[in-house]
């Protein structure tokens, strides 16, 4: 694993935290296990370049988001698996957004409708996400 980068809570679980890294790699850990182990639950590619934000959905405890100088920001489910098994990608990836055309450095989930994240980029946007079926809205 290179370099942690970013790292977030889950709302519902306190044991639980999701790190990104410079490679790509997204790591589910387990503070219970932590002191023994020093291994994470679920480690696995998500991006091709580093993941610069990490962030739980403050409404649904097994869904989060990861933004990455890849330009992209995607969608994970931890209680769904990708259709064909592989260990590079356990959960499913149910959302992709890519429509900045620079590096994304911010990500956040709206503390008021499950269904909205906003990203900002060095391309000097702020986009507002409503589902994967509804687009975008710049701002």
């Amino acid at each position: 694993m290179r370099e942690c980068l970013c790292v977030d809570w889950n709302k519902y679980n306190s044991n639980y935290i999701i790190t990104g890294s410079a490679g790509g790699e997204i790591r589910v850990w387990d503070l219970r296990s932590v002191p023994n182990n020093k291994q994470p639950l679920i480690g696995f590619q998500g991006h091709k370049l580093s993941i610069t934000k990490v962030k739980c959905n403050p409404f649904n405890q097994n869904c989060f988001a990861t933004a990455s100088y890849d330009m992209r920001v995607n969608i994970w489910d931890m209680c769904m698996t990708q259709t064909s098994p592989s260990p590079l990608a356990p959960f499913a990836c149910t959302g992709q957004y890519g429509h900045h055309s620079e590096f994304i450095t911010g990500l956040d989930w709206s503390s008021r409708d499950e269904h909205l994240i906003a990203s900002c980029s060095w391309d000097r946007s702020v986009n507002i996400w409503k589902d994967c079926s509804k687009g975008q809205f710049n701002v």
